[in-house]
């Protein structure tokens, strides 16, 4: 009973690449809380040191201890969001990214910083050692508690494969809609009984229900790459044919 629970609710979590859960993860960090303290944050700081209630050091102290708790609970959200809606193919690899991308992202905030001010802040020095040894820990001690999903994520290759499959599907559409948007009601018709070959095929690809290719497959199932191959095959034609057509009659 409790398997099958399991195998529901991992059904239902949203499948990401790594590059995709490294992503998130750091934006949730970044995005809610540390945001919202840094413009609240700054206006405080602004309006306690100009009406002289605490002298400047120890405001910027403060305002970073609150800063500090504010990426605390925006690495809280993120894991929480994770765990909850996302399942991860790769978790020791998505947690090492993740911390190896958001150091770099502090460094160069860091180095930004010093580049326009011409001085080294020691409070938010500290304040950055301290924040990428929590987001660390944090982060290492989540995704070292995940299993290896079912599914398995393509390589880098056959994902370029597929981001291109998926953006000539996109492209179809667009310049499809263009075509019978501002054409007669016979090319309408000529155009639409052409794409009845193209939807055979993509039937027997299963992507009529998930027009979008995914970047990941079930352990047990074969890589979508083929898919991929396929589709470029077909619809490259039809978006040079319906391009053509688009210049020759300025249909936009």
């Amino acid at each position: 009973m409790k398997d099958t629970i399991k195998k529901n609710s991992l059904k239902n979590k949203i499948k990401r690449t790594t590059f995709g859960v490294v992503s998130s993860h750091i934006i949730s960090t970044i995005a809610l809380f540390p945001l919202f303290w840094l413009i609240a944050g700054s206006l405080a700081k602004g309006l306690l040191v100009l009406n002289n209630v605490i002298i400047e050091p120890y405001v910027s102290t403060l305002y970073y201890l609150i800063m500090l708790g504010s990426f605390y609970l925006g690495t809280k959200y993120s894991l929480y969001y994770i765990n909850k809606n996302v399942s991860v193919a790769l978790p020791e690899k998505s947690g090492r990214l993740s911390i190896l991308f958001f150091s770099a992202l502090v460094i160069i905030s860091n180095y930004t910083l010093f580049y326009f001010e011409n001085s080294i802040n020691i409070q938010r020095l500290i304040f950055s050692l301290l924040l990428l040894y929590m987001f660390a820990v944090m982060t290492k001690r989540y995704f070292h508690t995940l299993e290896k999903s079912s599914y398995v994520e393509c390589l880098f290759f056959s994902q370029v494969i597929i981001l291109i499959a998926n953006l000539s599907i996109l492209i179809s559409l667009f310049l499809t809609y263009g075509v019978l948007h501002e054409s007669s009601v016979t090319l309408k018709l000529i155009v639409t009984s052409a794409f009845i070959p193209l939807l055979l095929i993509l039937t027997q690809f299963d992507v009529v229900d998930r027009i979008f290719i995914p970047f990941e497959y079930e352990i047990n199932e074969p890589s979508p790459l083929k898919k991929a191959l396929s589709i470029i095959a077909v619809s490259i034609p039809i978006n040079i044919l319906l391009l053509l057509y688009i210049i020759k009659y300025n249909v936009f």
